[in-house]
């Protein structure tokens, strides 16, 4: 049951949710307890556990995201390491 309207999640498992036309990389490792929002792509290697991605992400490369928020449009360029943080809406890392 979705709480909003405008929203589409979806449990996978472990404690996984993603909303429509989230693309993650065959190579990726994702934990439990992660939230993907529409439109976020998860790039080769990359792991990402506890986090919350919101919409219209871009996620690079072997990146590892661990207990963090990730707000919309973020992009994390390739290699990046994000633990127990928080970042707003569209910004950019490389």
């Amino acid at each position: 049951m979705n709480l909003l309207s405008d929203t589409s999640f979806v449990y996978t498992h472990k404690a996984v949710y993603k909303e429509s036309q989230v693309a993650l990389a065959q190579s990726c490792e994702i934990g439990c307890d992660c939230v993907f929002g529409a439109g976020t792509s998860v790039g080769d290697d990359a792991v990402i556990t506890r986090s919350v991605l919101g919409r219209q992400c871009t996620i690079g490369k072997g990146v590892k995201i661990y207990n963090s928020i990730l707000m919309s449009g973020v992009s994390v360029g390739d290699g990046a390491v994000i633990c127990d943080s928080i970042i707003g809406d569209n910004v950019v890392s490389f």
